[in-house]
């Protein structure tokens, strides 16, 4: 069967449109299949007739995100976080959270408190093992349960302690010396990707199986084939479609949240508490205004130890920080369970025809890890390329020596340059006529579908 495509993309999250924007860039051709609406946990849904994401989200300034975009040439228009406006929640106080050096010296925490967290952010001590002997090194116990809840906070993660310190103090780090961006719905970094890429084709076919040589059996019985394969979703559930990445996918450890999204008429009750963080519970909530002034709330309750937080634990809370909010609530919504992302101990296994995007296989976390992961799969596919490109072209001078003599003057071959030219070509373009000195490795590559 001849490959229809350079690349297949299966997955339209993030990670997949990411994918095959960059592959739009490269000059290969591609295709996306996803049955189900584009976004995957970036869409948007309504409620009551507002768009509002599946909890909380943020870009992070700083990684790897920030460059793709760019890269691409997307702007998104993103909005900071009313750090001005955030408090710490302090047991049943609130004071003001500490978002900048001038905001800590003014904040109503003790002195000790203020000069150990002063101590830690601006020399901040190289990572222990773990994250709990990083934050050990922070002598005053205030000073800690606050950085623990930046920690969660920048991360997602409620379960983090007995972790690698290293990727916890560099996401630290990049959101304190970057800070991090909202939009007004998450939904527009997806329909931004797609306009990156207009002409890549979606499929709505579900995926039965991916095969080894490159082929992608669908559920309705259809078989395709292409140069290679690109699984854009977590490794759990790309273990089920392509069986040699089980052993890895075993290994995932899911990041989990509850989460609260509620639409309130107008302003918020308390409007110098647009954000709070609590430093004894896993539990925040962030808000932001719509365009037509009304106010939509996100409250994260994060899993600790296998723990879902209840509906009644996050509106308690919320109920803390905003009283009198159930008064002008015009709609809510509560998942008991999203996966924010996925955590892995070791790299995944390489295979030469499929890759495997999500937020364990790149540079960071969050966001930054899964459109790095997309960026190394293109890189992966392009180096493959070039190493084909570099056999062809030995392969085609070795044929032109060996013909060279036999054939009359007015028939000789192109020059080299000329047959790697067109070589290159046929590489870039699937469908594009190839010189008929060229059809011994047409023939060979993607009619046998070897490398």
């Amino acid at each position: 069967m001849n490959k229809e495509h350079d690349l297949i993309i299966i997955g339209g999250g993030v990670g997949g449109l990411t994918s095959a924007a960059l592959a739009t860039r490269a000059g290969l051709s591609a295709v996306v299949m996803e049955p189900r609406p584009l976004g995957g946990r970036a869409r948007s849904p309504e409620v009551s007739g507002v768009p509002v994401d599946l909890g909380a989200h943020a870009l992070y300034a700083g990684g790897a995100a920030e460059q793709i975009l760019s890269r691409l040439n997307i702007t998104l228009p993103l909005t900071a976080p009313p750090l001005d406006r955030g408090t710490l929640a302090m047991g049943e106080e609130f004071v003001r959270m500490p978002s900048s050096p001038f905001a800590l010296l003014r904040s109503e925490l003790p002195f000790r408190t203020k000069r150990a967290l002063a101590m830690f952010l601006m020399f901040p001590p190289k990572p222990y093992a773990t994250v709990r002997e990083w934050l050990a090194t922070i002598t005053d116990d205030t000073a800690r349960s606050i950085v623990a809840a930046l920690v969660r906070l920048s991360t997602y993660d409620g379960d983090f302690l007995d972790a690698d310190a290293t990727p916890y103090a560099a996401q630290l780090k990049q959101s304190i010396d970057h800070g991090v961006g909202y939009l007004p719905r998450f939904s527009m970094l997806v329909d931004a990707l797609r306009a990156a890429a207009p002409r890549v084709p979606v499929i709505r076919s579900a995926v039965a199986e991916v095969m080894n040589d490159g082929a992608v059996h669908t559920r309705d019985g259809k078989v395709m084939r292409a140069g290679h394969v690109i699984l854009a979703m977590p490794a759990p559930d790309a273990a089920k479609l392509f069986s040699p990445l089980g052993p890895y996918a075993a290994t995932a450890r899911a990041i989990r949240a509850a989460s609260l999204d509620v639409v309130l008429h107008g302003a918020l009750p308390v409007p110098s508490r647009a954000l709070a963080l609590s430093t004894d519970r896993a539990l925040y909530f962030t808000s932001r205004v719509t365009e037509h002034g009304d106010t939509v709330l996100h409250v994260l309750g994060n899993h600790v130890a296998g723990k879902k937080p209840s509906r009644q634990e996050l509106e308690s809370f919320l109920s803390e920080a905003q009283p009198g909010w159930r008064e002008r609530v015009r709609g809510a919504r509560f998942l008991s369970s999203i996966t924010v992302a996925h955590k892995t101990p070791s790299p995944p296994p390489s295979h030469p025809r499929v890759s495997l995007v999500c937020d364990t296989t790149g540079d960071g976390m969050l966001c930054d890890a899964v459109m790095s992961s997309a960026r190394h799969a293109i890189d992966h596919v392009l180096q493959r390329a070039e190493r084909s490109r570099d056999a062809l072209r030995k392969r085609v001078s070795r044929r032109s020596q060996n013909s060279s003599d036999a054939r009359p003057p007015q028939s000789r071959a192109l020059p080299p340059s000329s047959l790697l030219e067109d070589a290159v070509h046929r590489l870039r373009h699937a469908d594009a006529p190839i010189h008929p000195t060229l059809t011994f490795w047409r023939r060979a590559n993607f009619e046998n579908g070897s490398s």
